[in-house]
This record gives structure tokens, C-alpha cells and sequence, in this order.
């Protein structure tokens, strides 16, 4: 079996012959610069398609992506104790597994659940490769008493005692894993409305919502919170929600503030709210640009306005 890390963004080749059996990558994250400790993922690319040593072809070759180590603290220890100098470094100043391993153990287990859902939804090749045992580094962590320079998954007990205790919810995910939600697919057709109107792309999502889905900064024209046209003049896209949080939101029009609609689909007022009850929620948006209305499927969280 042979693998391929990825480090840059790829293309798809459908014509090429690959070398590997799968590819592997670490995550993409950005931090949440407002909320200590947190990170918001990013999905930075595909794998590269062709045909595989197997001789079966694919738009996209199956890809791991992992909770990597590179080390454990990526500064010196006497700076992570300042958190402005923190935010300015990826993952709050640590590797993926470093970052996840120093986090309340409930925490981790809502992250990987949350990781797990994010890359379901975000590629049917990707796939979340379980955090089950790392090496930290130059990171040290207390578990139970105990001084260790590993993460490890394991339920806590005699034959484990520095386990963070998420065996559990990987055995949960895996057991429960069904077939990945069905992708929400753009319209070939040109976006016209109900009312024969055309509109203007890209229609975003805009406000607090832009970081949880992984936007860095501000953008109108965001492909990362960018919304499908399935027809009709009606836009459609499934979010992945990292954390319990009530979040701005209101619609951009043709890439610029210029055409923004609000609660009661009107430019100036209210923005939506989206209250998210729980990590790792799922949102599916749809926007009707000739109603101007902006509506939310979920289980898990209400869009109000």
C-alpha cells in the first residue's frame, strides 16, 4: 500500500497514471482569532484524479486527511503563555495533534466529531484519518496526574492510564457511518429567478459566519461561503458548524456589498441570527433571490429574522 502526502492545492488530471495507492494530508484550520483555543477548517484543495495502480479511474484519488505532528509547540515555550503572539501562528501556536491533545478532553471529542462531519460533507475522496495515538513533540500534557509526550485515544484505565478518553466517540462515528450526505450540485442552467430575472453570482454568505466556515478575513466574494445555484434563481449549500455560537448572517449579491439582503429580505435593518445549539452541526442554506429570503435546514440550529 503506498501513500502521498499533499502539501499544495491539486488538480484534477483524469488522464494520468498515478503512484499511489491513496493520498494523505494534514488539516487545514484557521484560528478563530475572537475565541481562545479555537479553530475553524478548511478544506485547501482536492486530490489529484487519473488512474490509480489498481487500473480503476478516478476524477479524484481517495485522500486521508489527518491530525498531523511536526513537532508539538511551533514557539518558544516563554511565548505560549502571550496570546496575541499565539493567534498569530496556526493552531494557536502547535501542530494539529499538539493543539488537539492540550485541549478539555469533552472538547476533543466534540472537535473530532466535528472534523469527521466537516470532511464527509466537504469531498466524497476525503476522509478523516482518526487521531488514535501521536507523538507530541516538544509539547507536554497531564493526563490524570501523569507527565506524557504522547496523544493517545484510549479509554483511560489500567492498561491505558494517560488515554484521553475518545475511543468511544470514534467507535461511535465509525459505527454510525452511513452513506455521505448527497451533494448539493450547481445548476448548469443561468441563474434566473422566478421572476426571469437574472442574478448576479457569486451570492455568499456574509457576517460572523464567514470565520466558523473557515474565511479568515471578510470577504464578499468568499468561494468558501459561497452559495450553489441549483436553478430557478434558488441557491443551496450544506455548512458544517464547529461550535455552539449565535452568528450574524446576511446575503451577498455579485461580490460586493453593494446588493446585501438582511432579515425580511431587506438591504438595511437586522442581520439573520443563526443560534447553533451544538458542535458540530450541519446547515443546509438555501437562498431565493426572487422572495429575498434566506432559510435554514437543521437539527441543530435555528436561523431567526
Amino acid at each position: 500500500m503506498k501513500a502521498c502526502v499533499l502539501q499544495n492545492r491539486l488538480e484534477i488530471h483524469p488522464h494520468v497514471r498515478l503512484v499511489f495507492d491513496f493520498h494523505s494530508r494534514p488539516l487545514s484550520a484557521i484560528n478563530l482569532v475572537d475565541e481562545p483555543e479555537r479553530i475553524a477548517l478548511v478544506l485547501r484543495g482536492r486530490s489529484m484524479g487519473g488512474i490509480a495502480p489498481g487500473g480503476w479511474a478516478c476524477e479524484s484519488l481517495p485522500y486521508l486527511i489527518e491530525c498531523d505532528n511536526w513537532g508539538g509547540r511551533m514557539l518558544p515555550e516563554e511565548q505560549m503563555a502571550d496570546r496575541s503572539a499565539r493567534a498569530k501562528v496556526g493552531r494557536w501556536g502547535y501542530d494539529d495533534i499538539a493543539w488537539l491533545a492540550t485541549q478539555p478532553e469533552p472538547f476533543q471529542s466534540d472537535f473530532i466529531q466535528y472534523a469527521h462531519r466537516f470532511v464527509r460533507n466537504a469531498d466524497p475522496a476525503a476522509f478523516l484519518q482518526m487521531p488514535l495515538r501521536r507523538t507530541l513533540g516538544k509539547t507536554r500534557i497531564d493526563v490524570a496526574g501523569r507527565l506524557t509526550d504522547s496523544y493517545k485515544a484510549n479509554r483511560r484505565g489500567p492498561a491505558c492510564p494517560d488515554g484521553r478518553n475518545q475511543e468511544d466517540v470514534i467507535r461511535r462515528l465509525w459505527a454510525g457511518e452511513g452513506p455521505r450526505p448527497d451533494p448539493i450540485r450547481e445548476s448548469a442552467g443561468p441563474a434566473v429567478d422566478a421572476a426571469g430575472v437574472h442574478v448576479p453570482q457569486p451570492v455568499v454568505l456574509d457576517g460572523d459566519i464567514q470565520k466558523h466556515l473557515g474565511e479568515a478575513e471578510p470577504d464578499p466574494q468568499s468561494p468558501i461561503c459561497r452559495l450553489w445555484h441549483v436553478g430557478g434563481g434558488v441557491f443551496r449549500r450544506r455548512f458544517v458548524m464547529p461550535y455552539a455560537a449565535e452568528l450574524t448572517v446576511r446575503v451577498c449579491v455579485g461580490g460586493t456589498r453593494t446588493e446585501v439582503y438582511r432579515a425580511g429580505g431587506i438591504t438595511h435593518g437586522a442581520d439573520y441570527r443563526l443560534k447553533v445549539r451544538r458542535p458540530a452541526a450541519e446547515v443546509i442554506f438555501t437562498y431565493d433571490h426572487a422572495a429575498r429570503r434566506l432559510l435554514s435546514e437543521s437539527a441543530d440550529a435555528d436561523l431567526v429574522g
